[in-house]
């Protein structure tokens, strides 16, 4: 069994959990085993209702558990875990994950080989098999992210992965980066905010690994399907705001085209169901509103960029390749 030699200090992994008993008590005693092993648990609870609190207090009472009043979201719960965290390495993970047992070491390892690396980022494999959910995400110039290999078998992965950035639901911040950019973007509430931390990044100049032998296994979709009305809100809108925020002034003209590509596309498909079509239009409506109050601060966000080329994707690319999966 691997152990990573001169750590430089410890990983935080903090999870946001609302309701997840049921995946609870398959991921906590996964991190446990871990054979990389200087590290401590966070657990922030969404005010559940399902007896979440209880078994972490009977069946895991080394975890930091943290206690919502309410449920505040993905963002607001991990950037209540940050405030406890000690580690020089803060680790966000889904509850409804599965990590391998040198999940955490590889993650650790890939850091430690790349100083520059503010996000390493996990392989996500479906449940039980070799099929990638995600093994990074991509960006195209209307702000949109989407996941990188999905459907594709894991052997099929090149050693070395290429991406814009990585899914918060198994990844690698570094503290240091944190404190230069600033963690996950509270107003997002859910959805997106992965990409947007990751967009920051790369304007400040970070690189964004993606480890290979770091995996987990994800149900996916398991914790959106709780609340799928309100995520395709979130989408609709947050797209807006990772577009607005991180877009440097030399892209804006380039990026208006595949930012009204989107929009004619996305709108057409948000009718497939009324509930949906009404989610999507109030989002994009509070996003512009968001954008044109000024509440969304671009000005800040564009302060640490450096002037580097992007690696963008077209709008057009990324919805023709998502037609052509038979998975989606």
């Amino acid at each position: 069994m691997n152990t990573l030699k001169a750590v430089k200090g410890m990983a935080s992994i903090i999870i946001v959990n609302w309701n997840g008993l049921e995946h609870l008590k398959i991921c906590l005693p996964e991190i446990e085993k871990q054979s990389y092993r200087n590290f401590e648990i966070i657990l922030v609870d969404n005010k559940s209702a399902d007896q979440s609190v209880k078994y972490i207090k009977e069946n895991h009472k080394n975890i930091k558990l943290i206690e919502l009043d309410k449920n505040y979201g993905f963002d607001l719960g991990n950037i209540e875990g940050l405030q406890e965290a000690n580690g020089e390495y803060i680790i966000l993970l889904n509850n409804d994950t599965r990590p391998r047992i040198d999940w955490l070491y590889h993650l650790i390892e890939s850091a430690e080989k790349n100083p520059k690396a503010g996000i390493v980022g996990s392989v996500m494999l479906r449940w039980d098999s070799q099929v990638i959910d995600t093994a990074g995400d991509g960006c195209t110039w209307a702000g949109v992210g989407y996941k990188m290999y999905s459907g594709q078998e894991y052997a099929t992965l090149p050693e070395c992965i290429q991406a814009f950035g990585a899914c918060a639901g198994a990844a690698l911040y570094r503290r240091s980066m944190i404190d230069d950019i600033g963690f996950l973007d509270s107003q997002f509430f859910m959805n997106l905010e992965d990409v947007d931390i990751s967009y920051r990044a790369r304007l400040a100049n970070y690189d964004i690994d993606i480890s290979r032998l770091s995996i987990v296994e994800h149900r996916v979709g398991a914790s959106v399907k709780k609340v799928s009305g309100i995520n395709t809100y979130y989408a609709s809108r947050n797209i807006e705001l990772v577009w607005w925020k991180n877009t440097p002034n030399r892209y804006i003209v380039r990026s208006i085209p595949h930012k009204i590509i989107h929009l004619i596309v996305s709108f057409i498909n948000s009718f497939e169901n009324p509930i949906k079509a009404k989610n999507y239009l109030k989002g994009k409506f509070d996003a512009y509103v968001l954008i044109f109050s000024r509440k969304i601060d671009r000005i800040e966000v564009q302060k640490h960029y450096e002037g580097q080329n992007l690696r963008l994707s077209s709008e057009v690319w990324r919805i023709t390749s998502k037609l052509g999966r038979k998975d989606v």
